[in-house]
């Protein structure tokens, strides 16, 4: 079996905790001070930009 890796989108930081939700992978830009999410198009969003170093992301059950 072989596995191919597609770049979806790039000049980013420091990409750290990813998570899947809702279609789109959610990224925290940690050195960026700001918090993405990505589409399967590659299309890129910002959510929030934070002052702070955003780490790792949380989704409760009720969205």
């Amino acid at each position: 079996m072989t596995n191919k890796f597609e770049v979806l989108a790039d000049d980013f930081v420091f990409l750290e905790g990813p998570r899947w939700q809702n279609n789109k992978l959610w990224v925290s830009d940690m050195w960026g001070h700001e918090v993405f999410t990505i589409d399967e198009q590659g299309e890129r969003s910002s959510v929030v930009k934070v002052a702070g170093r955003p780490s790792g992301l949380c989704f409760l059950s009720s969205g």
